[in-house]
């Protein structure tokens, strides 16, 4: 199973400025595994699937956030268009299961700076 969000014209806004629709994949489950994200990005890349941006990979999280909260490093600038990214996702290297969750181990920020861009707040209010 593949997961994915599609972006372009007449969706969302088009934030990114796409030509045309384009999926990103940022998820891929065989016969009920996920992958792991390094073979996740093999096999998109095997199949021509054009996967979200990945911001890191191989790094600890604490090396990555360098002293920024995970809120903090969810802000930045996206690697798709000159613009606002919409947050991050982080996944171990390995899949984890997590006790807490009852489920795999997977956290999405969403960046407080995208969220209050004027044309976020306008589609949370419609």
């Amino acid at each position: 199973m593949i997961y994915g969000e599609i972006c372009g014209p007449g969706i969302q806004g088009n934030i990114y400025r796409l030509s045309e629709p384009t999926v990103f994949v940022f998820d891929i489950k065989i016969n009920g595994q996920w992958l792991a994200p390094a073979k996740f990005v093999d096999t998109a890349y095997e199949y021509g699937l054009t996967t979200v941006p990945i911001l890191s990979e191989g790094i600890t999280l604490e090396n990555w956030l360098n002293g920024k909260t995970i809120k903090q490093a969810s802000n930045g600038e996206s690697k798709l268009f000159k613009t606002d990214r919409e947050g991050i996702v982080i996944r171990p290297m390995k899949e984890q299961y997590c006790e807490l969750l009852k489920g795999r181990l997977v956290l999405k920020q969403r960046s407080p700076v995208y969220l209050s861009l004027p044309e976020q707040v306008e589609e949370s209010v419609a």
